[in-house]
């Protein structure tokens, strides 16, 4: 949780009815800033500096590593809210 405070994703409250709560609007937090928070990338796979590693494959990595950050921003915190939203409102017959 420290780590997600120092990018102002939670923030602390002390106290009897302290702990944590978003920092930000769900809107405005997405799962990539979270995985940054605490991981400090999100893909970290050595072959990217990795001088020996074969251009190609470097660049696959590379791509590969974009697509996710990039699906990754997409995700907030309130698309997950409101996706569960919608789940519970299925009516099964």
């Amino acid at each position: 949780m420290t780590d997600l405070r120092a990018q102002n994703i939670v923030k602390s409250q002390r106290g009897k009815s302290g702990g944590y709560q978003l920092a930000r609007p769900p809107s405005a937090i997405s799962l990539a800033d979270v995985v940054r928070g605490v991981r400090g990338s999100i893909l970290d796979i050595s072959a990217l500096s990795d001088s020996k590693c074969p251009v190609e494959l470097r660049a696959a990595w590379k791509h590969l590593q974009k697509t996710i950050e990039r699906e990754a921003t997409r995700i907030t915190f309130q698309s997950l809210v409101d996706a569960q939203s919608e789940k519970d409102r299925m009516f099964y017959i």
